[in-house]
């Protein structure tokens, strides 16, 4: 009878120990849980400096060699995009806007998105709206092109002020 009672006791040690242990495992998990917070869009930094710049040889604006359009040829449709949401107001985000211009694609103001027409696919209904197949950029959720079908595109939502 005592070597019963012992591994009955045993097995309901091993039972809490395992039950106390998967507790811990899932509070732990609970703390690190995703919150609302974590899905909040990126909000670009901008420090703030109380006391001026530290050092007097660190530089405060772009190089010029980033202010060239040659530049802004040869870089690749991500660093475009990026450059053109993540730098807002800048020479740079105006270069970057219109190169894309320059690529053909166009910027619909009502969807703050970038929109790449497939010629073959495009019809012109009247004089305010064309329709057909686009590829869009979207940069809020995927940071990727996804393709858009029967689109209508109102020539009153394109952006029209960047020149080439």
């Amino acid at each position: 009878m005592f070597f019963y009672d012992f591994i009955k006791e045993l097995n309901m040690n091993f039972f809490y120990y395992t039950v106390f242990k998967l507790q811990e495992m899932i509070e732990g998990s609970y703390k690190n849980s995703i919150k609302k917070s974590d899905r909040d869009q990126y909000r670009q930094y901008t420090p703030r400096m109380l006391w001026g710049n530290p050092c007097k040889f660190f530089p405060t604006t772009p190089l010029s060699v980033y202010q060239s359009p040659e530049l802004f040829e040869k870089l690749h449709l991500d660093t475009l995009f990026f450059i053109f949401y993540y730098q807002p107001g800048t020479y740079q985000q105006h270069l970057a806007a219109k190169e894309l211009k320059k690529k053909s694609w166009k910027y619909h103001k009502k969807y703050t998105t970038w929109l790449l027409p497939d010629f073959n696919t495009i019809k012109i209904l009247n004089e305010q709206v064309e329709h057909g197949t686009y590829v869009s950029f979207d940069y809020v959720s995927t940071w990727s092109k996804q393709l858009k079908k029967n689109f209508s595109f109102e020539y009153i939502h394109l952006e029209d002020e960047i020149t080439i």
